[in-house]
């Protein structure tokens, strides 16, 4: 999308730190989240953690992935430049972080006996599951970035 660097140093903070990841994480896994649940509620079938996610069907993660992947990989090459080869480990990363916090939330409902966390956007199950996903994939694109010296 765009290959000069120079136009990347915008997203810098004071610090020096960048801040790509939080638009990287937030973008790719609301997409993920977001085509999941259609995917899941058009085609699916198959339930994948009945006990700890009863409504979670394969057929909704396959399509939550496959549509997070390619945002993830169109924001990474969009605000960061990155080639494919740099971007897919990175979409990877937030992809799993945020599957990993939302089953994690899940867990933790169900340990505490509890249908939402909160009363403020109840029918969004509770304000924690807004961002169960952002938080994790956030801290994962921060450390593939370090990491990798982005």
């Amino acid at each position: 999308f765009f290959s000069s660097r120079r136009r990347h140093t915008r997203f810098r903070n004071v610090t020096g730190v960048q801040t790509c990841a939080l638009p990287i994480s937030y973008g790719t896994v609301e997409v993920s989240d977001a085509f999941a649940l259609l995917t899941g509620k058009m085609l699916g079938r198959t339930k994948i953690f009945p006990r700890l996610s009863p409504r979670k069907t394969a057929e909704g993660l396959a399509g939550g992935l496959v549509c997070g992947g390619l945002a993830g990989l169109a924001l990474a090459s969009a605000l960061l430049g990155l080639d494919m080869q740099r971007a897919l480990p990175l979409t990877f990363a937030v992809l799993i972080a945020g599957q990993a916090g939302d089953l994690l939330t899940s867990a933790l409902k169900r340990a505490c006996d509890v249908k939402d966390f909160s009363p403020v956007l109840a029918h969004h199950g509770g304000l924690i599951d807004i961002y169960d996903s952002f938080f994790p994939a956030a801290l994962a694109a921060y450390a593939y970035r370090s990491i990798a010296g982005l």
